[in-house]
């Protein structure tokens, strides 16, 4: 599996929490991503994404909101740990 691909599980989970705060995709600037893996993914993993929110903070009008994704396999095991910073502007975050 490409080392990116934890992305497309991470960003179910992103798109939840933003459904649930009620803020459209469209206001989001993607500023940073990263990685931590606990084994490879595999061929045949199912796979699922717990995102919380690590940090808010206020920069020239933008809300900064760091996100940490754990993604698990389907006995539990956490895979991967995805990080990802997100610039929130314009209306309530």
């Amino acid at each position: 599996m490409p080392p990116t691909y934890p992305i497309v599980i991470a960003f179910e989970a992103m798109q939840a929490f933003l459904a649930a705060e009620q803020v459209d995709l469209v206001r989001i600037v993607h500023g940073e991503q990263r990685f931590a893996y606990e084994r490879p993914i595999r061929v045949g993993d199912r796979l699922s994404a717990t995102l919380s929110v690590a940090s808010v903070r206020q920069i020239g009008g933008a809300d900064i909101i760091g996100t940490r994704s754990a993604i698990h396999d389907a006995s539990g095991a956490l895979v991967c740990m995805a990080k990802a910073t997100l610039v929130h502007t314009g209306g309530p975050a």
